[in-house]
């Protein structure tokens, strides 16, 4: 019954720190640009024979998933000579993942930075049968729980098989986000296939934190297979003072860190949004959007998040004040937190992210300005 209010406030909170932290794909996120390099691959690279022209460095039988994991590790910086793309000039080629079961490949994906676009892609492509792209998005760096999502998903855990090349030379691309994190962390779907249930985070310590994907450079943490490192995720309310730290003067920083209630947001989230699967969800998404939110952040954001920050900080001290039955989320807190989204919507050309925080927009503009009891019965069914 109080479902839409229960989340009315972490709108507004992910609104300022940024926003909401296919079954097939849509025409949008396949195109024709991308398209290509499975021309320039028309079948299914032989496993035999790059397996045999590859050094395998790492065999793994992962729980509790029961997913196995191969690392292998070609020549050079790229892929491009092993798969006979020497002479491509479109197209570098980091990675090669196979998804095998039952001694078949079921599929593979190709980790790749687009020349033209200035960009990394992962694209997906089914083998069995006529070779067919299901589906195509930004990825700045892949993640491990996203290669065992995609297994699950589509391949019905199938062996994930990696093949990397043993020098780490990535070109710079425009985004540094990656579309698919996002992509399966909010896909009705793929929300099904618990994070939990994938490879986020194994071992600790530092050296052994992936593992399976070659030795780490750093701790434990998100995996990155080709990278060889463990990368600690954060979200929107955190990155944020890191941003601002590097970024901004000394003063405005200090002004920031002088509004900024990490305690009061970790409270609002543990003691308020994890009692409900509305909250439940805004929690996933408020942290998925964290590289997309930073890639869209600038001073003229942050200085609006200043100023909207202590309206956040009230409006959460009055849903928390059980006496308090008047208007929450008030004119001014409303209309500060919309032109910061307006702004990050104009700073972003991830169509994925906009629809997040369309979303969240329409969430928004239902339940701002009313009172508590006009939310609670607004959201009767």
């Amino acid at each position: 019954m109080k479902k839409l209010f229960k989340g009315a406030l972490f709108c507004a909170l992910i609104g300022t720190f940024m926003i909401s932290c296919e079954k097939e794909e849509t025409a949008n996120s396949i195109d024709s640009n991308n398209c290509a390099i499975g021309d320039k691959i028309n079948e299914t690279p032989n496993f035999d024979v790059i397996t045999s022209n590859t050094d395998l460095i790492h065999e793994d039988y992962i729980d509790p998933i029961n997913l196995n994991v191969n690392t292998r590790l070609s020549d050079g910086d790229n892929l491009n000579q092993l798969l006979h793309l020497q002479n491509e000039n479109h197209f570098i080629v980091y990675g090669l993942i196979y998804f095998v079961k039952d001694g078949l490949i079921k599929g593979y994906g190709l980790h790749y930075y687009n020349v033209s676009e200035k960009n990394n892609y992962f694209s997906l492509f089914n083998s069995t049968g006529k070779q067919k792209l299901l589906l195509t998005e930004i990825v700045n760096e892949l993640i491990m729980s996203d290669l065992s999502t995609i297994s699950i998903k589509f391949f019905n855990n199938a062996m994930v098989d990696m093949i990397y090349p043993k020098i780490v030379n990535r070109k710079n691309t425009i985004s540094t986000f990656s579309d698919l994190s996002l992509k399966l962390s909010v896909d009705e779907d793929f929300k099904k296939l618990s994070k939990e249930s994938t490879l986020d985070k194994v071992g600790g310590g530092s050296g052994s934190g992936c593992g399976y994907v070659g030795s780490c450079k750093n701790g434990s943490g998100v995996c990155k297979p080709g990278l060889f490192y463990c990368a600690a995720g954060g979200c929107p309310a955190e990155e944020t003072p890191n941003f601002s730290e590097s970024n901004a003067n000394s003063s405005d920083h200090n002004q920031l860190m002088s509004v900024i209630g990490f305690n009061k947001y970790y409270s609002f989230r543990d003691d308020f949004l994890l009692n409900s699967s509305f909250g439940q969800n805004y929690i996933q998404t408020f942290y998925a959007v964290t590289d997309h939110y930073i890639a869209a952040l600038d001073l003229n954001i942050l200085s609006d998040i200043v100023t909207t920050l202590p309206y956040i900080n009230n409006a959460i001290d009055l849903l928390f004040d059980s006496t308090y039955q008047g208007i929450i989320i008030d004119e001014t807190t409303k209309d500060n937190v919309l032109a910061i989204i307006n702004q990050i919507k104009e700073n972003t050309d991830s169509q994925i992210f906009i629809d997040q925080i369309n979303s969240f927009e329409s969430d928004f503009n239902a339940l701002a300005e009313k009172t508590r009891i006009e939310n609670e019965i607004n959201s009767m069914p």
